[in-house]
């Protein structure tokens, strides 16, 4: 069975393209083929982030992962998961999911929001914390050396 990996997509290429364009009518017959231009700027954007599955080297699958601000938190879309008909079944569509909600995961544990929150709990729990020591006055062992 061959290896799946899924990458971040950190360049938009001619490779990228073309499995844009062999990848997506797919997922929909009704859209238009992409163009490069609007690959980089998917690729570029500062709230999506374009993942590829590959099998041996070769782009089976694509996701979009959306990461954007609403006025009480972070949220994360995922979408457009298409993988190509000759590579599904062999698991790559949880895959590349999986790795998509990693991130997502990332981006949140990074995010100002949850820094402030961790902080927040981290003084409350540390006003209420108490450290008591003890000296120990009295030992005992039964070990089998301290019989002899």
């Amino acid at each position: 069975m061959s290896q799946v990996s899924v990458e971040r997509v950190a360049s938009a290429d001619e490779e990228i393209l073309t499995a844009c364009h062999r990848l997506i009518p797919q997922l929909s017959s009704s859209s238009a083929p992409i163009a490069l231009r609007e690959l980089q700027e998917i690729v570029s954007s500062e709230v999506s982030v374009l993942f590829a599955a590959r099998v041996d080297s070769r782009v089976v699958g694509l996701l979009t992962l959306v990461v954007f601000r609403i006025p009480t938190a972070v949220r994360a879309w995922i979408e457009d998961v298409v993988v190509d008909e000759s590579a599904r079944g062999d698991g790559e569509r949880v895959t590349i999911v999986l790795f998509a909600d990693r991130e997502s995961h990332d981006a949140w544990r990074d995010h100002d929001r949850h820094r402030e929150a961790q902080a927040v709990g981290k003084a409350k729990l540390y006003a209420e914390y108490r450290l008591y020591s003890a000296e120990i006055d009295y030992h005992r062992d039964f070990s089998s050396d301290a019989l002899r």
